[in-house]
């Protein structure tokens, strides 16, 4: 499971953690956080004809972070994509 969540403090801010592991390539099926260490982000979000691209950087031991200039509306559409340390990769999409 992929998790982007809204940032509490700021909603320019996507959050992008893996708390409960998936069978990805991205995180073995345990329970614990995996580290982000080394991993490589990106979050492409569209509104209409509107476009950003965020590069997200790691936060903490766990985590990625990015900031968009503007808040993201309900109905954006959102792809991320990431690369581990080891090389793998994958793309998300969440539409309205």
């Amino acid at each position: 499971m992929l998790l982007l969540t809204p940032s509490k403090e700021n909603d320019h801010e996507i959050r992008a953690g893996n708390p409960h592991g998936s069978r990805d390539g991205f995180a073995d099926l345990s329970p614990k956080p995996v580290s982000t260490k080394g991993y490589t982000a990106a979050v492409l979000i569209v509104n209409g004809a509107n476009r950003e691209l965020l590069t997200l950087t790691p936060s903490g031991e766990n985590g990625l972070n990015g900031e968009a200039k503007k808040p993201i509306p309900y109905d954006a559409a959102i792809t991320l994509t990431i690369k581990t340390a080891e090389g793998k990769s994958g793309q998300v999409k969440f539409k309205k």
